[in-house]
């Protein structure tokens, strides 16, 4: 039966999370962003420096951008490249979960935890964007399978740290969601005993080579610049303060995720008081693994003060689980056959309603962008000033080089295709042009 559930499971999240992947356009900001600095490795040649803009940048780990490269090298340079690795981690989040719950509860709660995630909102979302959230989340969620794996087979152990290092290269400090929620595990459970043991501690080494490493490495070419992005401006001040005005409270999250994980999100967080209850009560130590999980996610980034709803995606495989195993408990025999056609139900209706399957968030800005590539003289080098839209800079990144004041002189020659913007253009003093068009916030014009 096994293998299956496993055809069907992934039948369904390839389909769901592939159907479409490469249509539309980018997400402004964070998928044009993304993909920018992905297609600057290719541009450079430089894998370990990461650019934007034409500027260095060293604010976030490079896992999702090294792979988001080689996709491009593979697929080329579309939408389908930015956001392969992330719909490759959400396909194997779905199985990681089905293998998990599995493991600790059966098959048919394993299941029915597989077509709950399957067929969550921002779950799917989340798979079919280029961002960072779904690696992240695969990663959290192996970490934790290796370590409930590693209280059998000790080898786990050793794993589980590795996997923890690789979710930290893809999004820092939010990978720290798992030691905690293990820690949390081990105080619950009182087995403090598995810290000492040695397999763990050498992965504890091993999982840590990769991060430690890059960092000196950026520490060495950035020095103070890199300290500002990756931990002033991304640990302390995404913490501590409401950056670009996203804020919310304590409870910003609570809302988030009956909204954005319809339409199982509610339920999960009912569950786990219930699972809470009856790990207390029934001395059920299967369940605290998942309640750790859940609740360590919600109230670490609950207590982040800047509030952005993707930030919650790693707690959703955790929500499944739970609402998986209630399902068999309310459902039987008919688990399978009943959670299969609720979750194709909600699909449907996601896609239906909620557009989960279109991904054309920046029509205008891509159709612009096309029609400059056509300009006459474009395709042999145009410049970009002050380009702020990631989306423009993504779609012009290979035949356009971004310029600053400074290089902006040497770099002119008559007939040369400039885009920017109405409010940059200003800035470049004593410039003749022609003005071609203007649309969609950038202004193209031809120097004289």
């Amino acid at each position: 039966m096994m293998r299956k559930d496993l055809a069907v499971i992934f039948s369904v999240a390839v389909i769901v999370i592939f159907w479409n992947l490469g249509a539309g356009s980018l997400s402004s900001w964070d998928e044009g962003f993304y993909g920018g600095v992905a297609r600057g490795i290719l541009k450079t040649g430089n894998w370990l420096d990461l650019v934007w803009s034409g500027g260095r940048w060293s604010d976030k780990p490079p896992l999702y951008f090294w792979a988001t490269a080689l996709a491009m090298k593979t697929f080329g340079v579309n939408e389908f490249s930015v956001r392969f690795f992330s719909a490759v981690a959400a396909v194997a989040t779905v199985l990681l979960v089905y293998l998990m719950t599995r493991k600790v509860y059966s098959e048919r709660a394993a299941f029915a935890s597989a077509m709950v995630l399957i067929s969550t909102r921002q779950f799917i979302w989340a798979g079919k964007m280029g961002m960072l959230d779904a690696t992240l989340t695969f990663f959290i969620a192996l970490s934790i399978f290796f370590f409930i794996l590693g209280e059998k087979k000790k080898i786990f152990l050793f794993l589980c740290p590795v996997a923890f290092g690789f979710a930290f290269m893809t999004k820092g400090v939010g990978a720290l969601s798992a030691p905690a929620a293990l820690f949390l595990y081990l105080l619950f459970t009182k087995k403090f005993r598995l810290l000492k043991e040695p397999l763990l501690i050498s992965g504890i080494f091993a999982g840590l080579i990769i991060p430690v490493c890059w960092n000196a490495i950026e520490f060495r070419h950035y020095g103070k610049e890199f300290i500002r992005g990756s931990f002033v401006t991304h640990l302390f001040l995404r913490t501590t303060t409401a950056m670009d005005g996203h804020t919310g409270n304590f409870l910003t999250y609570l809302g988030v995720i009956p909204n954005k994980g319809r339409p199982w999100g509610l339920a999960g967080l009912c569950l786990i008081p219930y699972f809470l209850w009856r790990a207390l009560n029934n001395k059920e130590e299967k369940h605290v693994p998942f309640i750790c999980w859940a609740a360590v996610v919600i109230l670490i980034f609950s207590a982040v003060k800047t509030k952005l709803y993707w930030y919650i995606t790693p707690v959703y495989p955790a929500l499944a689980v739970m609402t998986g195993v209630f399902a068999e408990q309310v459902f039987g025999k008919n688990t399978r056959m009943l959670t299969f056609t609720l979750a194709v139900i909600s699909i449907a209706y996601l896609g239906y309603t909620k557009g989960v399957f279109n991904l054309d968030y920046s029509p205008e800005i891509k159709k612009t962008a096309m029609e400059i590539r056509t300009l006459p003289g474009a395709a042999g080098g145009m410049l970009l000033y002050g380009v702020g839209d990631p989306d423009m800079q993504f779609y012009l990144g290979d035949i356009g080089t971004n310029v600053g004041e400074k290089e902006f002189t040497d770099l002119t020659e008559k007939g040369k295709v400039l885009v920017t913007t109405r409010e940059s253009i200003g800035n470049l003093k004593g410039l003749k042009f022609t003005e071609l068009f203007e649309r969609s916030g950038s202004l193209v014009v031809r120097v004289k």
